[in-house]
């Protein structure tokens, strides 16, 4: 579950949603949004639910990283930072792929990972 503070509930859909990070809606309401991945598959679905006050921030500090594989990486990663997310170090290009760490504007920690094409 990732608390976002009152009111900002459409910012954090936008963030995690197709216009972001690429999750789909499943069910939203005026406090809750349930968010699944676009490819489908078995991976658990995401609770955004907003809370009154500082708990949002609270809650937070470093979080456990919430890791998401993306597509071109290249163009989410500026996307996410035009959203007010903020990258907590610098991308690293490994053999295997693209990594980025990144603070979500509510504050969670995120990984991003595409992998190279072979």
């Amino acid at each position: 579950m990732i608390f976002v503070r009152r009111g900002t509930l459409g910012e954090a859909l936008d963030f995690y949603g197709p216009k972001g990070i690429g999750l789909v809606p499943e069910k939203v309401s005026e406090t809750t949004a349930r968010l699944l991945p676009a490819s489908g598959g078995t991976t658990t679905p995401i609770l955004l639910k907003e809370v009154d006050g500082n708990e949002a921030f609270l809650a937070n500090g470093y979080s456990p990283f919430l890791n998401f594989e993306v597509e071109d990486f290249d163009f989410k990663v500026p996307i996410l930072l035009s959203m007010g997310g903020q990258l907590d170090g610098k991308i690293e290009y490994t053999p295997v792929g693209k990594v980025a760490s990144l603070r979500s504007p509510h504050g969670q920690m995120l990984g991003l990972f595409e992998k190279n094409e072979i």
